[in-house]
């Protein structure tokens, strides 16, 4: 595809933004793909879009869930605003990348056109996770620093009485 050109007409994407993008950009008529961007590329792990073009989409998810996203593209081509969902893309080595892809119906005549936009989320579950699990250990740390603390109190509170008793 040339640079700068728009990647179907009427379609804000270009290939030259496309390929600039960190996220997948990726065309799809009646399922068959029919351009992906190269960060899309290298996030699917190939090099090159011929080995891609004319391919299902949905044979870079994982098997089991196919039927269940079959419906959900169905159901996201119905919707003028399309449809969002997380989902694991199986990459050329079969490892699983965990995406947010968002698929976004266009207006062609005769044909099921449609964007899809996958942004990779794996680093930001783990980060969460992360943050998630430091979050409870500040929590136990700061409760039974709490806890150490009560009982400090009432030894100070004990020994105070102690004094004045013998004073």
């Amino acid at each position: 595809m040339a640079e700068n050109q728009p990647i179907l007409p009427g379609v804000e994407w270009t290939s030259d933004i496309a390929d600039r993008v960190g996220i997948l950009v990726c065309v799809c008529r009646d399922g068959m793909i029919e351009f992906v961007n190269r960060a899309g590329l290298r996030m699917l792990g190939i090099s090159s879009m011929d080995t891609v073009q004319g391919c299902q989409f949905l044979e870079f998810t994982q098997v089991e869930y196919r039927e269940m996203y079959t419906e959900l593209v169905k159901e996201a081509m119905s919707d003028s605003d399309g449809l969002s969902v997380p989902m694991k893309l199986v990459v050329s080595d079969g490892t699983m990348r965990e995406m947010d892809v968002a698929f976004k119906p266009m207006n062609a005549p005769n044909s099921s056109l449609m964007l899809i936009e996958a942004q990779e989320i794996s680093e930001r579950k783990h980060a969460t996770e992360v943050l998630r699990h430091a979050y409870e250990d500040l929590e136990a740390r700061v409760a039974e620093r709490a806890h150490e603390l009560t009982q400090e109190i009432g030894e100070r509170r004990r020994a105070e009485a102690s004094l004045r008793l013998t004073a």
